[in-house]
């Protein structure tokens, strides 16, 4: 059932790492950087952080998803299809962990970062056509956490614009942006210029409902 199948790409997966004892009910989903090109749960950009919330009391689900690129697609499309459908997953079986439902967080590094942002922005778009009742779950998260970031400006444009795939939709949910100055492969310049054009973006949107839980 799974969209846009293609033999020269790995086949995603979930990993639970549920802690010894339960410190919160909020969920931390994680995965990796690789360019698109592959990515691993169990690599420094995920075992670490894995281990480090694990310790303190929360749970963590770890994914891969589909590398490398697709053909005939763009870069990221298989990699979102794959977020959209984990964080359905989880919501779909935290209630019966005792997790909350409806605090899932996304987590992920370099092009793992990216596909962060597109969790983070456009999580009402949807990434692939309903595929069975688990689709008719939201695919929205809580927070996001985009950790250097890759591809967050548009390709071949003379200005620093934003990657044209970020919808920015309702959807939206608190972001949080790690990034060091000395990074040579992505420049903590473009970052800025990504963290404010994200901020001005949110700007745009509806103000929250004052009672919900954020």
């Amino acid at each position: 059932k799974m969209p846009d199948v293609q033999t020269n790409q790995c086949v995603p997966y979930l990993e639970w790492h549920l802690p010894r004892t339960l410190g919160t009910k909020a969920i931390q989903i994680i995965y990796s950087g690789g360019g698109y090109g592959g990515n691993s749960p169990d690599s420094f950009e995920v075992a670490p952080m894995r281990r480090y919330l694990n310790e303190k009391g929360m749970a963590v689900v770890t994914m891969r998803y589909r590398t490398p690129r697709p053909k005939g697609l763009a870069k990221h499309v298989t990699a979102w299809q794959d977020l959209q459908r984990a964080i359905r997953i989880v919501r779909s079986k935290a209630a019966a962990k005792g997790l909350d439902p409806n605090r899932i967080g996304i987590m992920g590094s370099s092009a793992g970062g990216h596909l962060t942002l597109m969790g983070m922005a456009s999580s009402s778009k949807p990434a692939y056509a309903p595929i069975d009742e688990l689709d008719r779950i939201p695919c929205n998260a809580q927070w996001a956490v985009a950790i250097y970031p890759a591809y967050g400006l548009a390709e071949y444009s003379d200005d620093a614009e934003l990657a044209p795939e970020f919808a920015f939709d309702s959807g939206v949910c608190p972001t949080l942006f790690i990034h060091g100055e000395k990074d040579v492969f992505v420049p903590y310049a473009m970052m800025d210029v990504l963290y404010n054009a994200c901020s001005a973006e949110k700007e745009k949107l509806p103000v929250p409902d004052a009672q919900h839980d954020q």
